[in-house]
């Protein structure tokens, strides 16, 4: 790999780590504007796939979500995206 592609990878990171932090300040935004807030939490006996921490159950809008306080990720029940994106 020379110079030219390295820059080119950082340059490349640097862009998809805008995105994400644009993506994430959106999402919180409908968050709220919708009134979307985690009803019950609890420990489960499943652990994360990406990073192997526990996960914790959540409801939202009447919808189980598994997710990881670690690493930030979610898991959710068969159907439940369409549901809670409304469609």
């Amino acid at each position: 790999m020379n110079e030219k592609d390295h820059w080119k990878d950082v340059e490349r990171g640097r862009e998809e780590d805008y995105f994400l932090k644009k993506h994430r300040e959106w999402l919180e935004k409908k968050r709220s504007e919708k009134g979307i807030s985690e009803v019950t939490a609890s420990h489960t006996a499943l652990a994360c796939p990406r990073c192997s921490k526990p996960l914790m159950v959540r409801t939202l809008k009447q919808q189980t979500v598994h997710t990881c306080d670690a690493c930030g990720g979610a898991w959710l029940e068969a159907n439940a995206l369409k549901a809670l994106a409304g469609l």
